[in-house]
């Protein structure tokens, strides 16, 4: 055979294989986009409510840093399904591979700036893919019908794969971009419906699945502590060779806890959690155990007396799982030795992780005394305080010996609200 013949048939099946690939990949799109158009709205008048919105992910910026349309347009369509009361929760979804790249982290600003209250927004890191997204809503948030917001383009893969993990999802189409400023993604998108199908057919999982988390529609409940957390789905024990007791908190708290205590660990520091969080009933025992000790005093003495180190039942950061008391209670370890060590490393890294020093020595803060060891996780916490500002008043701080002062010693401003500036400042973005 000689070598012309040999070409012709090479050419031959390569053309063959050619088309193949082109009537699979207008097959597989033709079935996304027909059975998934049921399904997609344009109109907030139009699209039933769901509880979650599941908003995909997408960079922030591209090439010469200019602002990514398809961010922008996702950002829109997102506040308009919440605005129009479609949706009562965001759930961003989307790639945090690096601790340089955090979609999620960029989409919850964007929409804080826009008016969606923080702790209505929940984010999942692990969006690495559209099918990622899709099962961790319902494998690890516990949602089995929600809205997604993207393209139309995305929504069509998107809930086309929901339907086939028993998801009842619909869509909620976010502005299209203009073929010219998006043709690559236009051309991947065709590819991606096309693998859809593989996927399918090998049973392609999730990168990480992982312990399940509750959505919470945060109440005031929650802020003051009058829930069982040892059995809330968020909340998890610490292991025992990073405290000092059966301590709980929540799980994103403890995630980023122990990637502190490994990175502090390589600076010879070593990091226990000595409390974490208290139920109202345990504030309540601590608070009236005191009151009983300084049963001499005025009772507006004696209150300020336990405020100046505790709370009152309610009002105390500690109900929220999100703050911790480190190695030691005593201000003075952490002024020589090993405990300034410990505290000038704190103080420098912990920030990195989310955790920042809340009592502190500051001039103009009210409130409680400095606490070299109480450290909060402000990514949550911050929607925490949020909350308790908007819906909690003193009046609301009743149930314990001496409850009625609250009001005199203006407990949400001179002490919830006793705070480093920082964490008043603070917008729910880590610091590098």
């Amino acid at each position: 055979m000689n070598i012309s013949k040999i070409l012709k048939r090479l050419f031959f099946f390569a053309s063959i294989s050619l088309v193949l690939v082109v009537f699979m990949v207008f097959i597989a799109n033709s079935k996304i986009i027909k059975n998934s158009k049921p399904y997609l709205y344009t109109s907030t008048k139009e699209i039933p409510h769901n509880k979650v919105g599941l908003l995909l992910g997408t960079s922030k910026y591209v090439k010469n840093n200019f602002i990514n349309l398809y961010f922008q347009y996702r950002i829109d369509a997102a506040v308009s399904l919440f605005e129009a009361k479609k949706i009562d929760i965001i759930l961003v979804s989307g790639d945090n591979g690096t601790i340089y790249y955090n979609e999620p982290r960029e989409i919850k600003n964007e929409l804080i700036k826009r008016g969606i209250p923080a702790h209505k927004i929940y984010l999942d890191y692990a969006g690495f893919r559209t099918l990622d997204s899709v099962v961790r809503a319902k494998e690890v948030f516990g949602q089995k019908r929600f809205t997604i917001i993207s393209q139309e383009f995305h929504n069509q893969r998107a809930v086309f794969l929901a339907s086939r993990f028993s998801i009842k999802a619909i869509g909620f189409n976010a502005q299209s971009v203009s073929n010219r400023y998006g043709w690559k993604t236009v051309l991947r998108e065709y590819l991606a419906k096309t693998k859809v199908f593989i996927d399918l057919i090998t049973k392609k999982k999730p990168k990480f699945l992982g312990e399940k988390i509750a959505l919470l529609d945060l109440d005031k409940t929650f802020v003051m502590g009058k829930f069982n957390y040892r059995k809330h789905a968020n909340f998890k024990v610490v292991p025992t060779h990073l405290s000092t007791k059966k301590i709980y908190i929540q799980k994103e708290t403890l995630q980023q806890f122990v990637a502190m205590a490994k990175a502090a660990q390589k600076a010879d520091i070593s990091l226990k959690i000595l409390s974490g969080t208290r139920s109202f009933w345990e504030q309540k025992a601590i608070w009236e155990r005191k009151w009983k000790r300084y049963e001499e005093l005025t009772p507006l003495d004696r209150a300020k007396k336990i405020l100046e180190y505790s709370s009152m039942p309610s009002t105390s950061r500690h109900h929220w799982g999100t703050d911790i008391d480190i190695n030691n209670l005593n201000n003075e370890y952490f002024d020589h030795g090993k405990g300034k060590k410990e505290y000038e490393w704190l103080v420098q890294n912990a920030h990195k992780f989310g955790f920042y020093q809340v009592y502190t020595a500051e001039n103009g803060r009210t409130g409680y005394s400095e606490e070299k060891w109480h450290w909060s996780y402000l990514p949550l916490a911050h929607d925490y305080l949020t909350f308790f500002n908007q819906h909690i008043s003193n009046q609301n701080i009743s149930g314990f010996e001496g409850a009625e002062l609250a009001k005199t010693l203006d407990m949400r401003k001179n002490y919830v609200n006793g705070v480093a500036q920082n964490i008043l400042e603070y917008q729910g973005i880590l610091k590098k």
